[in-house]
């Protein structure tokens, strides 16, 4: 039997994985724009890559280390559906549409606290420093 929170791991994997190709996705039309903030977003893009990597690779080297392999199954119109071989026990695995974005929003709020962090840390008067030291101000 597959236990619950090895069902955690492959959707904790599912997730990660469908994070990456949307930070991916979205990571491109910011190179691609013109938009005056664009250094700044692609600094944060890479920062939200490299965390989601990270737990991304931690994840695969447990589901490694617990010797569960899973695939997509059929996917159906609001179902999206994986085969899971965990200790020679098959099983499938759904999870909704509806889901999916749930744990989609609850994994990015978390990561961009992350990445916001060193922000939140700053003062008014530290940004201003910070400002008129790069631009040269009096």
């Amino acid at each position: 039997m597959i236990t619950t929170e090895e069902r955690s791991l492959v959707r904790d994997n599912i997730i990660l994985i469908k994070m990456l190709e949307m930070i991916d996705f979205n990571r491109k039309q910011i190179e691609n724009s013109r938009n005056l903030l664009r250094p700044i977003f692609l600094k944060a893009a890479d920062r939200l890559l490299d965390l989601v990597l990270a737990d991304l690779k931690n994840i695969r080297m447990q589901l490694r280390k617990a010797n569960i392999k899973w695939w997509e199954g059929e996917q159906k119109e609001l179902v999206l559906s994986y085969h899971i071989v965990c200790r020679g026990f098959e099983d499938t695995f759904g999870m909704t549409r509806d889901v999916a974005k749930t744990q989609l929003s609850i994994k990015f709020g978390e990561y961009f606290a992350q990445v916001s962090e060193p922000f939140k840390s700053r003062s008014f008067a530290d940004v201003g420093n910070v400002a008129s030291n790069t631009v040269g101000l009096p």
